[in-house]
């Protein structure tokens, strides 16, 4: 049976169709400055689908493998640190090893339910990861 007689449209005897959307849209006005560079989504960094909300002004809070092992002792509890308005940025693009990237994927995780978070990658720029919301203890 051809598609013409259930009366589907036919598109050059094919049934797929072209089709285009915005993934990069959000909800309210979005902003990230760092410093002086206003950054732009889906250029300099990538939302995380699970992002919360986060407004004010942080401070900058490297992680990476020298402050890892140095400062925090290869561990971190992101549940214990001071709060106030600190965003964590994670940076291990000098890693290839993919079972630490794992490990230091979940810290990254971890930190966002506490502080806004960072993810720096060789593939983009930054990748945003918004505070979470936290379900009650």
């Amino acid at each position: 049976m051809n598609c013409s007689a259930l009366a589907f449209p036919t598109y050059k005897n094919s049934l797929e169709q072209a089709y285009q959307f915005n993934v990069n849209t959000f909800p309210y006005p979005i902003s990230v400055v760092l410093d002086e560079d206003t950054l732009v989504p889906g250029v300099d960094y990538i939302l995380d689908p699970s992002s919360g909300t986060a407004a004010g002004e942080f401070e900058l809070v490297e992680i990476n493998s020298k402050t890892l092992k140095e400062i925090y002792s290869g561990s971190i509890s992101f549940k214990s640190q001071p709060k106030g308005q600190y965003l964590y940025a994670f940076n291990f693009t000098d890693i290839d090893d993919k079972e630490l990237l794992k490990n230091i994927a979940l810290l990254a995780t971890e930190a966002m339910h506490y502080f806004p978070a960072i993810w720096v990658t060789r593939k983009k720029p930054t990748a945003w990861a918004a505070r979470k919301k936290l379900s009650a203890d």
